[in-house]
C-alpha cells in the first residue's frame, strides 16, 4: 500500500494521473519504453513480472489467467517481422480491452526468444 501510494503521488505530480470523481484517470497517451535498446531498468521490470507469472500459476484460478507457450521453427530473417506483428497485436489488444470501464489491472506478457543460444544469434 505504501509503495502504491508513493507511486500514485509521483504519477500525479508528473501529470500522468489525475483524480476525477474519486477515480484515478490517465491524463496522457500510453507511455512506451525504448525498443531494441538494452536497459537495466527494463530488464529488472521484466524479471519482476516473470516472478508474478510464476506466482500466478499457483495462486490465480485458471479461468482468471491465460499462460501458454509454443515452440515453432522460424527463419531468423523474419524476427523483425515477428516483433512487428507482436507489437501490432499489443496495440490492438490494448485498444480493445480498454474500451469499456476497466475494473482490474492485468499484465500481458509475451515471450519470444530462441530456445538455443548460439554464436549466430548473439
Amino acid at each position: 500500500t505504501k509503495e502504491a501510494t508513493h507511486s500514485i503521488a509521483i504519477l500525479k505530480r508528473l501529470n500522468l494521473l489525475e483524480m476525477e470523481n474519486n477515480i484515478l484517470k490517465r491524463t496522457s497517451l500510453p507511455l512506451r519504453t525504448t525498443t531494441d535498446i538494452p536497459s537495466y531498468a527494463i530488464r529488472n521490470y521484466h524479471k519482476e513480472h516473470l516472478e508474478l507469472v510464476r506466482s500466478s500459476l499457483d495462486n490465480v484460478p485458471v479461468e482468471m489467467r491465460e499462460i501458454c507457450s509454443m515452440s515453432l521453427n522460424i527463419d531468423p530473417t523474419k524476427i523483425k517481422k515477428a516483433k512487428d506483428m507482436i507489437n501490432k497485436f499489443k496495440e490492438e489488444f490494448t485498444l480493445e480491452m480498454e474500451k469499456t470501464a476497466p475494473k482490474e489491472v492485468y499484465n500481458l506478457a509475451l515471450h519470444f526468444y530462441p530456445t538455443k543460444i548460439t554464436q549466430e544469434n548473439l
